[in-house]
């Protein structure tokens, strides 16, 4: 996993404040169940890439009444926590995004993302996970599309809380996935006398790539069941491959295509 340097921990001003379009809404008790549950999984998650949280914050997660007495009252941007590796240098912050106050379809506005974004850029911190209480709107979606491919681009990470509400990696039908460092990849790929493009793909967007926290270029190794040998490995390069769109009409005059060649072959 690349270095994600340590920086300062993002905080917001307007969190502080409780003023502003991306702070001051206090988290209500009817959502600490949710958010307790998604910092659990985020827990998991980070411990199973090698990182673990701070003394103090590992046991606000211990249990349900310590996290409330924490969490009431504060600003969802007010939650800020970080995980560490175990040697010190890689360091994740995860911000915890409220939906826009005001918003007809509850979503995370731009301007939250904004915020987010330069609290990030002023700490230095080169790796955060963005908790989103919603979807994010187009706009905000689209700021961070812009970000991920900046040249100096900080590496952004996102979750809805809904997303976070159970561990789809303890699911029985997901076989046990688990993140190559770069020496066992290249012993891998000389062992088989291949490049890692001929690896078969995981995209990013993959629910275990997420996960794990895959990039491009990472190698995942997926542990199956086999009737056989009792089990088997797979290896899947996490590359973005984005299928081309169909036109409508292109997709219309295939079906017609088909149809018609069924059709006569019937006929026959």
């Amino acid at each position: 996993m690349p270095d994600s340097g340590t920086g300062c921990r993002p905080t917001s001003a307007r969190a502080s404040s409780g003023a502003g379009a991306a702070g001051g809404v206090a988290i209500h008790d009817t959502h600490i169940g949710s958010l307790f549950k998604a910092r659990r999984l985020l827990d998991a998650m980070m411990r199973h890439r090698g990182l673990a949280p701070d003394d103090a914050e590992d046991r606000l997660a211990s249990s349900l009444p310590q996290f409330s007495a924490w969490v009431l009252g504060r600003a969802r941007n007010a939650l800020t926590h970080s995980y560490t590796a175990a040697n010190g240098v890689s360091t994740i912050f995860v911000i915890y995004c409220p939906v826009t106050p005001g918003s007809q379809t509850r979503a995370v506005g731009s301007a939250e993302i904004t915020a987010v974004l330069d609290d990030a850029r002023a700490s230095e911190a080169a790796h955060i996970v963005i908790v989103l209480e919603s979807d994010p709107s187009p706009n905000a979606a689209k700021l961070l599309r812009e970000e991920r491919i900046r040249p100096d681009a900080i590496w952004i990470e996102t979750f809805t809380e809904s997303e976070l509400q159970s561990d789809w990696s303890k699911n029985r039908l997901c076989s046990p996935h688990r993140l190559m460092s770069e020496d066992e990849v290249v012993a891998l790929l000389r062992r088989y006398r291949a490049t890692r493009d001929q690896l078969p793909v995981i995209h990013p967007g993959d629910k275990m790539a997420r996960y794990l926290g895959m990039r491009e270029g990472d190698v995942v190794e997926i542990t199956r069941r086999s009737e056989t040998t009792g089990h088997a490995l797979y290896w899947r390069h996490c590359k973005d491959t984005p299928y081309p769109l169909m036109e409508v009409e292109s997709l219309a005059e295939m079906f017609k295509g088909g149809m018609a060649a069924q059709a006569a072959k019937l006929s026959k």
